[in-house]
C-alpha cells in the first residue's frame, strides 16, 4: 500500500522478522512522500478474502503513524518454479531483444547473478 502520513519517514528500508511479514520504504511522488507498507503474505489463488490481508496492513499502518490518506494499493506474486531453478529466456520469439528472468524465490536478486550477465550472450 502507499500510505500517506502526518509524521516525515525516517529513511531507509526495514522488514520485520516476525510473521506475517512486514516492511516499509519510502517513494519520493510530485504529491509529496509516500510510505510503502507491505507484506501479508498469503498464495495467490488460495485466499478468497483478500480484504483482509489490506485490512491487516492498515491496522500495521496505523500502529506506526498517523495515516491521513491510502491513496495506492495494489497485489503483487513472487514466482517459484516447481524445480526451483529461475526460467531465463526470450519473451516470444517475435521479441529478440526482450527477456523475461523470473523465478528468484520471492525476494529475488542476488548479484552478481546470472540473470545479468545471460542476455547479453545470446542464450
Amino acid at each position: 500500500m502507499g500510505v500517506k502520513a502526518r509524521e516525515k519517514y525516517p529513511g531507509g528500508m526495514y522488514i520485520n522478522v516476525e510473521n506475517p511479514t512486514r516492511s516499509l520504504r519510502h517513494q519520493a511522488t510530485e504529491d509529496g512522500e509516500l510510505i510503502l507498507v507491505v507484506g501479508s503474505n498469503h498464495t495467490t489463488g488460495q485466499d478468497h478474502d483478500t480484504d483482509k490481508h489490506y485490512e491487516e496492513l492498515i491496522d500495521f499502518a496505523h500502529d506506526i503513524f498517523t495515516v491521513e490518506d491510502i491513496p495506492y494499493r495494489w497485489s503483487t506474486q513472487d514466482y517459484i518454479t516447481l524445480d526451483g531453478v529461475p526460467y531465463i529466456g526470450r519473451f516470444t520469439m517475435d521479441t529478440p531483444k526482450i527477456y523475461v528472468a523470473t523465478g528468484f524465490q520471492q525476494w529475488g536478486r542476488d548479484p552478481p547473478s546470472s540473470e545479468y550477465h545471460l542476455p547479453s550472450h545470446g542464450l
